[in-house]
């Protein structure tokens, strides 16, 4: 029997870093692999370094283009980004939208013009819940779509058997203005001399706040405990998050971050800000804490006491609430939804 033939849409290829949409997918892979034939449409790799023509703009026309000349050829879509759902939209294929994030995606537009631009968004975002064969959300719980949770597939070996060998505290993200990470140095800066020499911060990510936090870490004296690791791939973040003790966030918006869901499953506690769906998974005085937008440095920093003076509680905790992102089960009700739209 003929294999239904699927297109996934995404501008930037699932190998591309860690974290967040690649990984999503790449955790998704070789479980839909088995079961459809497989396009990906992404755009070229330069393109990402030009700052001239939006990369919104460019994929929508991309996905316009191919779905022109070769929607023949595709029996459904998986979309995991608004521009190229409102393009789906326009053909007689069916399509399924997953949402990533609850945030206008221009509101992190890298354009001064972008948040000028916000209406269009919301007008795709009607157009999609409107025309969409099946909607999903990785973030914040929405009436219109069902809950997608995070897919990790991580090697046995990685997660934790013994907690407290594991030294340090990480970050894994954007370094980008929502992401709070100068807080995230600050905080570090105001802990006991005692816990910084045993456990450094490991910086994982790029962004347009790099040089910034560079010279707020050198301004505090910081540079030997303080180690930026750029932009890499999710294999070796995992490797870091999974030797570190605590993975710290501070965001002002979120969805469901990737990050938090692969920290879960090698057994590292979270502390976070209380944004988008985290508190869904997270709990306080079990997996890690949640803290309010408006935080105290004082507050943040006794949870991270609490956490490393009951470390193996916390960790075990971790494992336990990742259940929910296993792969293997995640993907099994997906393609299942997946074929109920192909036979009706």
């Amino acid at each position: 029997m003929a294999q239904f033939k699927l297109l996934i849409l995404n501008d930037n290829d699932f190998n591309s870093g860690f974290g967040g949409q690649a990984s999503f997918i790449k955790n998704l892979h070789p479980y839909l692999e088995k079961e459809f034939e497989l396009t990906y449409l992404i755009l070229p790799a330069y393109l990402f370094k030009q700052r001239i023509i939006p990369i919104r703009l460019l994929y929508l026309l991309r996905v316009l283009l191919f779905l022109i000349r070769r929607q023949k050829k595709v029996n459904f879509i998986l979309s995991h980004t608004p521009e190229a759902s409102f393009v789906a939209s326009f053909f007689k294929l069916p399509f399924i939208h997953i949402f990533h994030g609850n945030t206008n995606a221009l509101e992190k537009s890298v354009f001064w013009y972008g948040k000028y631009l916000k209406g269009i968004f919301r007008f795709f975002e009607k157009r999609i819940i409107k025309k969409a064969s099946l909607l999903y959300t990785v973030g914040d719980y929405r009436p219109d779509a069902k809950k997608f949770y995070n897919p990790i597939d991580i090697p046995n070996n990685l997660i934790k058997n013994n907690s407290t060998k594991s030294t340090g505290f990480v970050f894994a993200g954007r370094l980008e203005e929502l992401k709070n990470v100068d807080s995230i140095i600050s905080i570090y800066s105001s802990l006991p001399e005692t816990i910084q020499e045993k456990h450094k911060l490991e910086i994982i990510g790029t962004g347009t706040q790099e040089v910034k936090l560079r010279k707020l870490v050198h301004t505090l004296n910081l540079n030997d405990k303080i180690k930026f690791h750029g932009l890499v791939k999710n294999a070796k973040a995992i490797e870091i998050i999974s030797q570190s003790a605590i993975l710290l966030m501070a965001s002002m918006h979120e969805g469901f971050p990737m990050v938090i869901a692969e920290s879960l499953t090698v057994g590292t506690p979270i502390i976070s800000t209380d944004v988008g769906d985290i508190r869904s998974v997270v709990k306080n005085n079990f997996n890690g804490y949640l803290l309010p937008l408006g935080f105290s440095v004082e507050d943040y920093v006794e949870k991270i006491t609490r956490i490393l003076e009951n470390y193996d509680f916390y960790s075990r905790n971790a494992i336990k609430s990742s259940a929910i992102f296993d792969a293997k089960v995640i993907a099994s009700s997906f393609i299942a939804d997946c074929r109920s739209i192909l036979i009706n």
